[in-house]
């Protein structure tokens, strides 16, 4: 495993720094809205409510990490639509804590197609949550199962931080050469009923290792 700390040359976005001081200042404004439907990467069984929507900033300085979709998320009854990176889909909630979900997608600079389903399952209760996901993805011709398990446990913050917190840790496991075994770990904070924000502090996937401070950084804004 090698540990990187921002290497010398490495490019870094300043705009989430920049857009976290804004919301700051727009705190008392925005809007109560819930998490964004998904963990660290995972996707879990959440949906947006109706007339909502989570709009997810990622570091683009974070390849190892697994492919994040929904970058928009809109809700709509029973369900959400999911707008990423050259890529849409839907997630439709068949109960409380399961949902089934598809997305559609093309590489403009190969011209290859991508697609993807999967069901989702949310567990546990308030002391400790847990998430069971099973992803069918097709690249092109070749098609892959991956199956994911998460884990989220309440962390309680000192006295005088606002909102809450929570460690969360991730795993796939996948029969795709180069991608058996893929972990995320890191820590998430909710200052704000609105405002969601992702510290990743370890990526995994299949050779690649990386431990970083962090891997990667995502603020998620809701309205």
């Amino acid at each position: 495993m090698r540990i990187q700390t921002r290497p010398h040359g490495h490019r870094t976005s300043h705009r989430p720094r920049g857009l976290i001081i804004l919301l700051l200042f727009a705190l008392p404004s925005l809007p109560q809205a819930a998490e964004p439907g998904r963990w660290l990467v995972q996707e879990t069984a959440a949906v947006a409510a109706p007339g909502r929507l989570t709009i997810d900033l990622i570091d683009p300085d974070s390849p190892l990490l697994r492919p994040s979709p929904g970058l928009i998320r809109i809700g709509v009854r029973r369900g959400e639509w999911q707008l990423g990176r050259e890529e849409a889909g839907f997630k439709y909630a068949t109960g409380p804590r399961h949902a089934v979900y598809g997305r559609l997608g093309l590489d403009t600079g190969s011209g290859r197609s991508r697609a993807a389903m999967g069901l989702s399952l949310d567990l546990g209760d308030s002391a400790l949550a847990l998430n069971g996901n099973i992803e069918l993805r097709k690249e092109d011709t070749s098609a892959h199962l991956y199956l994911n398990g998460a884990a989220r446990l309440p962390l309680r913050l000192p006295s005088g931080h606002p909102g809450r917190a929570a460690a969360i840790a991730e795993t796939s496991l996948s029969d795709k050469a180069g991608e058996e075994l893929a972990v995320a770990a890191g820590l998430r904070w909710t200052p704000h009923p609105a405002v969601t924000m992702d510290l990743i502090l370890l990526g995994l996937r299949g050779a690649d290792q990386s431990l970083g401070t962090p891997v990667a950084l995502r603020l998620t804004l809701g309205l």
